[in-house]
């Protein structure tokens, strides 16, 4: 059970709380592109953060920080290929 409230319910939470912060909200794809694009050094953290509880024994949860980076890699990928694709649009 913990291990889907590390690898999917935190980053929705902190992608969630990363739109409410966001100043102006994000509306339309692009915004929502850059948000993103934003938010990648924090998931990043917080992948190498779970690395660090793991290591310690804080927690066990098996494979948590290699499952956020198999959905990281990729994410950030296509993110960083839809940024270039807007900066070049405009």
């Amino acid at each position: 059970m913990m291990f889907y409230v590390y690898t999917v319910l935190i980053p929705i939470l902190m992608l969630l709380l990363g739109s409410y912060i966001a100043n102006p909200r994000p509306k339309k794809i692009p915004d929502f592109v850059n948000l993103i694009f934003k938010m990648i050094p924090h998931f990043f953290g917080y992948a190498f953060f779970l690395y660090f509880l793991e290591m310690e024994g804080y927690i066990d949860t098996g494979w948590t920080f290699y499952t956020v980076l198999f959905y990281m890699i990729p994410i950030s990928i296509i993110v960083i290929i839809l940024k270039i694709f807007y900066f070049f649009k405009k």
